[in-house]
């Protein structure tokens, strides 16, 4: 059932005064109008990020996609930018990474969380106790090449996520051994977000 429907029956029931029913429909009509605005947008930056970064991934060295829970990221196989083991970045890494940094640099009001991903494969190593300490090593480095390429520190936060957010594709280490930078959302341009943060300031004076 729509909110419209729901606002609609409710005023037939007599629980809205038609005042109120005016006024909630007409909340409910912007609502729905920012939303599809905000979706529009999403799409926008997901087909510019796909266009700017075209070379690479027509090459499938990286891809870009909307992950499980509706973030764009730009994806990487660890096996491109790191041998087995480790988290020093190859060569051939390094030129990719500097790339892609140097795309994304022209845009400083996006931010990424870049996140490294491990196959389920345990390491225990006087380096890298488990997985969770090689994943955030990864992702570190991964920072460190991206604000050398020419990325602002301000862009970008690293975070592991070790072994526990495999692919929706089939289950190859290759393809669960994975660097991703993704988008962060900026929960500011949705709506509600007014409230929220008036709610919060009003909690906390409390």
């Amino acid at each position: 059932m729509t909110g419209t429907m729901m606002l609609m029956g409710m005023l037939a029931m007599g629980c809205v005064p038609k005042a109120k029913y005016d006024q909630l429909q007409q909340r409910h009509r912007k609502l729905k109008k920012e939303m599809t605005a905000l979706e529009e947008s999403q799409v926008a930056v997901l087909r510019e990020m796909r266009e700017d970064l075209a070379g690479l991934i027509e090459r499938d060295v990286i891809d870009v996609t909307v992950n499980k829970h509706g973030r764009i990221v730009i994806s990487m196989a660890s096996d491109i930018l790191f041998t087995s083991g480790s988290a020093e970045l190859s060569e051939d890494g390094a030129k990719t990474l500097s790339k892609v940094a140097r795309v994304l640099s022209q845009n400083n009001d996006r931010t990424y969380q870049v996140e490294g991903h491990t196959d389920r494969t345990p390491i225990a190593t006087e380096q890298f106790p488990n997985n969770w300490y090689l994943g955030s090593a990864r992702s570190i480095a991964v920072v460190e090449h991206l604000i050398a390429g020419g990325m602002s520190p301000k862009q970008l936060s690293a975070a592991s996520y070790a072994s526990t957010q495999p692919t929706d594709r089939p289950a190859a280490n290759n393809q669960q051994r994975r660097i991703e930078l993704a988008l962060v959302t900026d929960l500011s341009q949705y709506p509600g977000y007014e409230q929220l943060l008036e709610e919060a300031n009003g909690g906390a004076a409390e």
